[in-house]
């Protein structure tokens, strides 16, 4: 889930098997923010949320856009933009273009003569350079299993504040996720002490505070912030990241004043 203000999504291509998106739908329940998928992969989403369609033919996106839904428009459908038979002036869904010269250019020079309203226009891509072009534009990093966590951390440091998980043939998706989540976590604690020597990181470490349980909490609890107080240097998390911890789940039962640590929290 949301982690530091970066959200995590699976993105189902058109190419999957149906049985691969019910399996993975099922493994990442609650794990993650949103689901990016065709029309046809939707039906096993359910009443779920947070649901990003991808659009596979011009007549497709209009329809979609006429349905005021959030849609990821591949490169080869961007030129489609322009070609709508009428200004969109009610559409107040999120739009993501697939991140090329094309779609840089629709975004700068003609998109507002099409949606004639605030609708939220971000681009997706691979590349997390780019990223730093259009600092006011959200942006999405697609990754895969092979993506190295220092690109993840690049695109994160470049402002991309959503990452798509992309799905093609996964035996663990939980894993997965709880891998993205930890270079999430690493990379927001980096840009915390960025700039800072080792003797003011040993000073801060020797003297933080760190986060206990208030009381006896069972395994599989979400944690609130009434669940937890603070204890000087108790080898825990630090209190400083309290909102990363707040919503976890915990994989074990702790007795009171038990210092947390990150083993016995679920990503």
């Amino acid at each position: 889930m949301e982690q530091g203000g970066v959200r995590t999504w699976l993105y189902f291509d058109r190419t999957l098997e149906d049985s691969t998106v019910e399996s993975c739908i099922t493994s990442a329940e609650g794990s993650v923010d949103g689901w990016v998928c065709t029309q046809e992969h939707a039906a096993y989403l359910g009443n779920r949320p947070q649901v990003t369609y991808i659009a596979s033919t011009a007549a497709e996106l209009n329809e979609l856009l006429h349905r005021n839904c959030d849609v990821f428009i591949p490169c080869e459908l961007a030129e489609s933009i322009g070609l709508l038979n009428e200004p969109l002036s009610n559409y107040e869904g999120q739009l993501w273009l697939e991140d090329n010269y094309v779609s840089r250019y629709l975004v700068a020079n003609h998109l507002d003569k099409v949606f004639q309203t605030t609708a939220t226009i971000g681009f997706v891509g691979v590349t997390p350079e780019f990223g730093q072009c259009l600092p006011n534009q959200p942006y999405a990093y697609i990754c895969t299993e092979e993506t190295e966590p220092a690109s993840i951390s690049a695109a994160i440091e470049t402002g991309a504040r959503d990452l798509w998980l992309h799905i093609s043939c996964i035996s663990d998706v939980q894993k997965w996720i709880r891998k993205i989540s930890a270079i999430v976590e690493a990379t927001e604690l980096a840009a915390l002490f960025a700039g800072m020597s080792a003797a003011e990181l040993e000073k801060v470490w020797e003297q933080r505070l760190c986060l206990v349980v208030r009381r006896s909490v069972p395994a599989g609890h979400r944690i609130t912030e009434e669940d937890l107080t603070c204890a000087p240097a108790s080898g825990g998390i630090s209190a400083d990241i309290l909102d990363k911890v707040v919503g976890k789940r915990l994989r074990y039962p702790l007795p009171p004043q038990a210092a947390l640590t990150f083993g016995m929290l679920e990503c």
